[in-house]
């Protein structure tokens, strides 16, 4: 039997949770039963290096020209008719409209479509108003659509009108082998944070997101300033970068931080990072499935999280970390100071929460679901 022929269509290969899962899911998919192909619309490819091009039938960047480039639509066909794709994989909404757009011109393609949605849409303006409507109609008239986790469903079914008989929920996963604790010694966890200016005494909290708005990184700062009040000896890591730095950088010095704070910049590989912590908090307004709490999971660290998307399917509050509502830096605060002053119970929850991972968000379950959920296509 040939192999099905599936090709994925992306907005760009930048660095980010969905375009890291989806390069992590085309390099793992078995080869004896699908052939893949990858397609881009914006020529940003800090990824590319990750993706193992030599089996693909296609790689390829559309390089889009404004909004909407209806070369795209041409190339795209030119793809699907000359390699015989059977099953189109969109990564977000944008490709879907591409997608949509062409097999409403081109009635005859037979080509079955799903969307993968990694997001939730909260900003209220009217453009964003028109674009969930367009979207709805886009993704209602796919195959299949598939949410990365249960809250994130509820919101799509609720607040965007998508029809749940036609979604799935697959959960995020990561590498465990690859975020293994294992891999970093005392010592070299100890080097580390002498560069760093940290004592191995002290408590290091650390945040590894990109620094923009939803992030919220000014909240965990807050939150280290009351804990500070307390006389705990605490420190703040922030693996990232990103447009807000400079005024992240501000507010730690008009918080009296800048001697208990460091910032790592960009870091191409964040696990020596997260393994000096002694837990991970993440502040942001929005989240769907956090990779940034997966990747603290799998490292052995206990996580405080905001409250936004599938926390409370990651986390079990008390257990693995703890759950506080967005915004609320008085609980942020609360918990980060029972965690320093509770230690060993800290690493018991780090624990915890590998074994949780590793029951559920691992990469070979995810692409074991991908893999049941394009076989119901082609059985």
């Amino acid at each position: 039997m040939e192999p099905v022929k599936i090709l994925f269509f992306m907005n760009s290969l930048k660095v980010g949770g969905a375009e890291r899962q989806t390069i992590h899911l085309i390099n793992r998919l078995n080869r004896e039963k699908y052939s893949v192909g990858l397609v881009y619309l914006a020529e940003v490819e800090d990824l590319k290096p990750s993706l193992e091009t030599k089996d693909l039938f296609t790689c390829e960047c559309f390089a889009r020209k404004g909004k909407l480039d209806f070369s795209v639509l041409k190339k795209l066909h030119q793809i699907i008719s000359t390699h015989g794709v059977q099953l189109v994989v969109c990564v977000e909404e944008y490709p879907l409209l591409y997608t949509s757009l062409l097999r409403l011109i081109f009635r005859n393609i037979s080509t079955k479509v799903i969307t993968v949605i990694h997001h939730n849409i909260h900003l209220p303006n009217l453009w964003v108003q028109a674009k969930k409507y367009i979207y709805r109609i886009c993704i209602n008239s796919v195959d299949k659509v598939i949410f990365v986790c249960h809250n994130q469903a509820q919101y799509w079914y609720l607040n965007n009108g998508i029809h749940k008989s036609i979604s799935t929920v697959i959960y995020n996963g990561i590498d465990p082998a690859f975020f293994n604790p294992a891999r970093f010694t005392l010592p070299e966890k100890n080097r580390l944070r002498e560069s760093l200016q940290f004592s191995k005494d002290d408590f290091v909290v650390g945040i590894c997101a990109r620094m923009n708005p939803v992030k919220r990184h000014i909240d965990f700062l807050e939150g280290l300033a009351l804990v500070k009040k307390d006389g705990i000896q605490i420190k703040g890591l922030l693996i990232g970068d990103g447009p807000e730095r400079g005024n992240i950088e501000k507010a730690a010095g008009q918080l009296g931080l800048l001697d208990d704070v460091a910032f790592t910049g960009f870091q191409q590989d964040v696990r020596p990072y997260i393994a000096l912590c002694d837990c991970i908090a993440i502040t942001s307004r929005s989240e769907a499935f956090s990779m940034a709490a997966l990747e603290t999971m799998a490292m052995e660290k206990p996580l405080v999280m905001a409250i936004s998307g599938g926390a409370d399917e990651q986390i079990k509050d008390g257990e693995t970390g703890f759950l506080y509502t967005f915004g609320q830096i008085d609980d942020l605060a609360s918990h980060l100071t029972w965690l320093a002053k509770n230690r060993e119970k800290a690493r018991e929850m780090g624990s915890k929460a590998r074994a949780f991972l590793l029951k559920g968000f691992t990469l070979s379950t995810m692409t074991r679901s991908y893999e049941a959920n394009f076989d119901q296509f082609f059985s």
